[in-house]
């Protein structure tokens, strides 16, 4: 669905060095900014003096800060050469807010936007008792024991609980629910922090299995706590934001799609009509509520009325009116080709193999199973080797086995696209057999009067994710 795109910038967290200076010299420590005061030289450059702050991974609400900047002739002289940093005073505790940041290589992201809600004023920071690591001498020959003690880390699966916790929150029915899912918010912000100094040797918390696994009474328990165990069975953590569809295509998407497909038959033999219509004439017998009420139970996504969940749905209406008002017409694909080269048959024939090959890598024919927790989200959305790999396999047998020529390989590729496969994707044509060879196509059918293009121009009037375009003819 895409990513919500703001005018920011991703800044390493520095403490006032003039203090630190101070310090070091044996001076009263006072520090060149006061309570209250930021620099940074990347935002003074834009003229703006207050920035909202966020640091990765969130969970809870307090979690976010606004920082009021300043800038005058002595702070610039001194922080000349402080162009990628973002100074902090040493007066509050702003670091803490932001899942206990301790300036060792942290970065935030700060935005001119949403400066006026500020999260922290109304929600205290979560604390906690850790245990530090001992002190010792760094040892070359013991550094791999730190390597491996943060291997599989939990930090995406804490977070994704986080997420799933706030999508429970929103269709939460009793005050009692509210309090257990914002305590157990607030102990996943801890858990985070615990995981990112895993490696240094700090205690860390396992997650509850009261949290995702359900659990049943058993004869003799006392009366509180069964009651108890029923509330904890009515927030457990084995489903995703309706939203997560999006963020993980290839498990909870396809998990997703293949439960309505089941659901929508069930639906057809039970009801005769689709499970669109069902839900839509909002029934009242009986037989109905109860297949819904299974429906919503069972289903791997929350669509809950939460927040990202209802921009989610707002994006999906959105692009779907897009798409409606797209213009009708074909597209004549001939001027991305380059005329030089025949498309013969044969080598048609070799590269719809290929397509057809690569649409089943898309289509999830490589997915990974889900386990209850799913352990390895975050690596599988980031982690993009074996996908990598798999383009290269196929760059390497289009060499081998069709044509040497890239260009050529490019001309069958957007043929087999446009015009043998009309409806499906052309990222097949982009991504693995030459945008640079297209964009060339493109500039040399035009060599006489040109195309418009968009280029970098700080004077530009076109501004877009933070920098100014402006359009130029190029030939």
């Amino acid at each position: 669905m895409g990513v919500l795109a703001v005018d920011g910038n991703y800044q390493f967290v520095s403490v006032d060095p003039y203090a630190q200076v101070q310090h070091a010299f044996g001076l009263e420590t006072t520090g060149i900014l006061h309570e209250g005061q930021y620099y940074s030289q990347y935002w003074n450059g834009k003229n703006i003096d207050k920035v909202s702050c966020f640091r990765s991974p969130m969970t809870w609400r307090s979690e976010q800060a606004v920082l009021d900047l300043v800038d005058n002739p002595i702070l610039d002289e001194w922080f000349e050469y402080q162009n990628t940093n973002i100074i902090f005073n040493i007066y509050d505790d702003t670091l803490m807010k932001l899942s206990g940041a301790d300036v060792d290589g942290d970065i935030i992201m700060t935005t001119p936007e949403f400066t006026e809600l500020s999260y922290s004023k109304e929600y205290r920071t979560p604390f906690y008792e850790r245990k530090v690591a001992p002190k010792q001498l760094v040892v070359k020959e013991d550094l791999w024991q730190s390597d491996i003690i943060g291997f599989n880390s939990k930090i995406g699966l804490i977070t994704n609980y986080g997420t799933t916790f706030f999508s429970l929150l929103a269709n939460a029915e009793t005050d009692e629910q509210k309090d257990h899912l914002i305590n157990r918010l607030k102990t996943c912000n801890v858990m985070q922090s615990c995981q990112i100094d895993k490696m240094k040797g700090i205690q860390i918390f396992e997650i509850p299995d009261w949290w995702d696994k359900w659990n049943k009474a058993e004869e003799g328990m006392g009366e509180d706590e069964v009651r108890k165990i029923e509330l904890y069975n009515t927030m457990l953590c084995t489903q995703r934001p309706y939203f997560m569809k999006y963020v993980y295509p290839r498990t909870y998407g396809k998990k997703n799609r293949k439960y309505i497909k089941t659901y929508e038959n069930l639906s057809q033999m039970r009801f005769g009509m689709s499970l669109e219509e069902l839900i839509a004439k909002n029934p009242t017998d009986e037989k109905s509520l109860e297949f819904l009420a299974s429906f919503s139970h069972r289903s791997p996504l929350v669509d809950s009325p939460s927040i990202m969940n209802k921009i989610c749905h707002h994006m999906e209406e959105k692009v779907g009116d897009i798409k409606m008002d797209l213009p009708s017409g074909n597209f004549d694909y001939r001027v991305l080709l380059n005329p030089a080269y025949d498309i013969t048959k044969s080598k048609v024939d070799k590269m719809v193999l290929l397509y057809k090959k690569y649409s089943a890598q898309r289509s999830g024919a490589f997915d990974v199973s889900d386990d209850m927790r799913v352990e390895d989200e975050y690596r599988l959305t980031n982690d993009m080797g074996d996908k990598d790999r798999f383009i290269r396999e196929i760059e390497r047998e289009a060499l081998e086995t069709i044509s040497s020529n890239e260009i050529e390989l490019t001309n069958l590729a957007i043929y087999v696209c446009c015009d043998v496969f009309p409806n499906g994707s052309n990222s097949f044509m982009w991504k693995l057999f030459g945008g640079d060879v297209i964009v060339q196509n493109l500039l040399d059918s035009h060599e006489d009067d040109g195309i418009i293009v968009p280029v970098v121009d700080e004077f530009g009037k076109i501004e877009y994710l933070g920098k100014k375009y402006s359009l130029r003819r190029i030939k």
